[in-house]
């Protein structure tokens, strides 16, 4: 086994488990999503040969709503199925660099509601959440990798690897860290 396989198994083992620490917490459904993806994708790339790229496109837009709809204490699944099987129908009919344009829109739109829910929750509460920090940098960097792979494929490998290991880290820390933990908090004013 070559030290890329071993950075992958490792990453898809780590983001396996924070779905159990953030069980019942704003961003359950988010780290599900996160922790379902790979499998997800060896399943269906095996099995069916569809592009890894737009399995993760439909798996990214599917995470984003339902994170952004559970923030918000309002699912309704009777919606978001639809949408989904519609998201489907057009992640596999999309080629694959546009798919990563989508992607990346929707990434930005994530960056965006976690931002206004960051700030809405520490005027709420009177303190910043170390977790909100982390989840920023996280989507940050799954930004910015996917941007330098569709710049320079070549550099944006060794940048995807780089940054891989720094969100098993990041995942590491989410299995320890929930939104609503004041211990690692930074108290703000009044």
């Amino acid at each position: 086994m070559n030290v890329i396989q071993i950075i992958k198994y490792t990453s898809s083992v780590i983001w396996a488990l924070p779905p159990f620490r953030q069980y019942k917490g704003n961003f359950f459904y988010y780290f599900l999503f996160v922790a379902l993806s790979d499998p997800i994708v060896v399943l269906l790339r095996s099995h069916l040969r569809l592009v890894p790229s737009n399995i993760y496109f439909v798996i990214t837009f599917f995470a984003a709503l339902v994170s952004i709809i559970s923030i918000n204490k309002k699912i309704k699944w009777q919606l978001v199925i639809p949408v989904l099987i519609a998201v489907l129908t057009l992640g596999l009919s999309i080629p694959n660099w546009d798919i990563a344009y989508i992607v990346c829109i929707i990434l930005v739109l994530i960056l965006y509601y976690s931002i206004r829910h960051t700030i809405v929750y520490s005027g709420k509460n009177r303190y910043v959440s170390l977790f909100h920090f982390l989840f920023l940098i996280y989507n940050a960097s799954l930004l910015f990798k996917l941007v330098n792979a569709m710049m320079d494929p070549i550099k944006g490998a060794t940048y995807y690897f780089s940054t891989t290991i720094f969100e098993i880290m990041l995942g590491i820390l989410f299995c320890i860290f929930r939104e609503e933990d004041k211990r690692f908090a930074l108290k703000l004013s009044k």
